[in-house]
């Protein structure tokens, strides 16, 4: 049994949909008296859905679905906390180039690729 699950676990990129899960459970902790369970079931649906999108553009891509999952993390990684890290460097670097949706974006996109 011990070998079964630790081989589902290196062959099964279950990493990409627990990103999703992980997103909206973080937010509905935190903000547990304004999010209802069953928005935060829907948005969860959603996030999986676009996942699974961005998972089967990427294999059409590359044509190897472990790759095209590691894209598709880095993808939905910075889609979910890109508003963070943005925020984060307003407040640290307030009115300088580093926290400039130009800048941000760019280096997000030459990270990504």
């Amino acid at each position: 049994m011990k070998k079964g699950l630790l081989y589902f676990l290196k062959t099964k990129p279950i990493y990409v949909c627990l990103l999703s899960v992980f997103f909206v459970f973080h937010g509905f902790v935190e903000n547990f008296d304004f999010v209802p369970g069953a928005d935060a079931l829907l948005l969860t649906g959603t996030y999986l859905f676009a996942t699974l999108v961005v998972v089967l553009l990427s294999w059409v891509f590359y044509r190897n679905f472990l790759r095209a999952c590691v894209v598709t993390f880095l993808i939905m990684s910075v889609h979910f906390f890109f508003g963070s890290v943005h925020d984060l460097l307003k407040k640290f670097f307030p009115g300088v180039f580093l926290s400039k949706y130009s800048f941000i974006l760019s280096l997000a996109f030459v990270l990504v690729v």
